[in-house]
């Protein structure tokens, strides 16, 4: 006679206990039996909801002898993360973390961020929401993050200064034949040039180059093309990315 293996269940769940008698020599069809559970149950099956060790003894037909085995039952309990303090919003260029509390001594715990990260805490950057993910083999918990950005001013760093025009005219009369933006204050500096399709027409990293309306030496068509402008300060934090349009005429 033996009881099913030693299991563990989720927190609220039940398990019906039924000894088996593996011995077809006492296992006779109209055979009589007793069972004695230390729940002080008599009855061939019993339910159980809590942790703990069940013992059964069989006895068959009156015999003398008495078969009997136990089986643990182990539950693992639902348990509470608790999102830490973090700062709301942090200056452009900073970081913050993030992070969760977990419980010690439940099993089997793992978060897993909205990022892929998959420790409690991790460091970020972008403004954005933030989901922690924190589970075992029975029970899930989320936490939200939510970060903003702001720019924020040293008063012992001036701004920098981007003068960006919205059109220029390509057609060699010698006026205004070039895109070009003109800074203060600027550390590093860099602006991409696309059209309305995506295409990335012009890159430079010298704000004293500007762009001609030439793609691979070719001129382009007329029309509206997207800029994005990424810079840094003389001290090198870096200042809202720039994005806007431009006009080409001919």
């Amino acid at each position: 006679m033996h009881l099913p293996p030693d299991t563990t269940l989720c927190e609220g769940e039940s398990l019906t206990i039924t000894p088996t008698v593996v011995d077809s020599l006492y296992a006779l069809e109209n055979d009589t039996r007793s069972y004695l559970w230390n729940t002080g149950d008599t009855t061939p099956t019993i339910t159980v909801t809590q942790p703990g060790s069940y013992w059964v003894r069989v006895t068959i037909d009156g015999e003398f002898s008495a078969w009997s085995d136990t089986i643990t039952v182990s539950y693992i309990s639902d348990f509470t993360t608790t999102a830490l303090p973090h700062p709301d919003t942090i200056c452009e260029g900073l970081s913050a973390q993030l992070a969760v509390q977990v419980p010690a001594g439940v099993p089997g715990i793992t978060t897993v961020w909205s990022t892929g990260d998959t420790a409690y805490a991790i460091t970020v950057q972008e403004p954005g929401t933030y989901t922690a993910y924190t589970f075992n083999q029975c029970f899930a918990h989320t936490d939200t993050f939510r970060l903003y950005t702001r720019f924020c001013w040293d008063k012992e760093q001036p701004f920098t200064t981007l003068y960006i025009p919205n059109a220029f005219t390509p057609n060699g009369d010698g006026r205004n034949d070039c895109f070009e933006v003109v800074g203060d204050n600027l550390g590093s500096y860099q602006i991409q040039v696309f059209s309305r399709w995506g295409e990335l027409v012009y890159q430079s990293d010298d704000i004293s180059q500007c762009w001609d309306g030439t793609h691979r030496g070719r001129p382009v068509p007329d029309g509206v093309y997207l800029y994005v402008i990424r810079h840094t300060d003389r001290h090198g934090n870096p200042m809202p990315i720039r994005r806007g349009e431009i006009r080409l005429y001919r």
